[in-house]
């Protein structure tokens, strides 16, 4: 015969048992759907939606799904870059830019920066590299349309920078200038 004790402590384990299943149903569930959607997302790209590809480039990138693969995001964002969308332009030439998922690339970057600069994202850096009669190499790094730095690489000497630092769209250089003042500039002087 069951004791009364016996009968409680088998409906409390009966009950934990079914708490603990129910937790973790909704859980399960909720992985599954993420696991179903980028499933889906995947497809799409595959079968060639240029917005699937971004958004699958995306989740891998941030990892939404809960899974981060920043090689494969490096590569629907290029695909997707490839068919014209501006935004994957702009992603996959900061991947490059900042190594993530590849190795640092700073061409790639800066070519997959004007694309999408000539296609429309004001946002996008670009960088103008001339050079000087006297040798001296000046390239100008640019964002929404204005100059935010200027790097200068004289024949002989160390590279030298020149910066808007407080985001007026004026170089500091011409700041001082302007007031009369001394002229700052920045040096690397170490690196690691």
């Amino acid at each position: 015969m069951l004791s009364i004790p016996r009968v409680c402590a088998f409906l409390v384990c009966f009950l934990a048992a079914v708490a603990v299943a129910l937790a973790q149903a909704p859980a399960e569930a909720n992985k599954n759907a993420e696991v179903d959607a980028l499933a889906a997302l995947r497809s799409k790209a595959v079968a060639g939606d240029v917005q699937s590809m971004h958004d699958l480039a995306d989740d891998l990138d941030e990892g939404y799904s809960g899974k981060v693969d920043q090689p494969e995001a490096l590569k629907w964002f290029e695909k997707a870059a490839a068919k014209g969308h501006i935004d994957s332009a702009a992603r996959a030439g900061y991947m490059y830019d900042l190594a993530e998922g590849t190795a640092e690339n700073n061409v790639r970057a800066a070519q997959l920066y004007l694309q999408a600069a000539k296609a429309g994202d004001d946002d996008t850096p670009s960088v103008r590299i001339r050079t000087r009669d006297n040798g001296d190499v000046v390239e100008e790094y640019r964002q929404g349309g204005m100059v935010t730095m200027v790097k200068v690489t004289p024949t002989r000497g160390k590279p030298y920078y020149i910066m808007d630092n407080n985001g007026d769209g004026r170089l500091d250089r011409a700041d001082a200038e302007a007031a009369g003042g001394v002229v700052p500039v920045s040096w690397i002087i170490a690196t690691w």
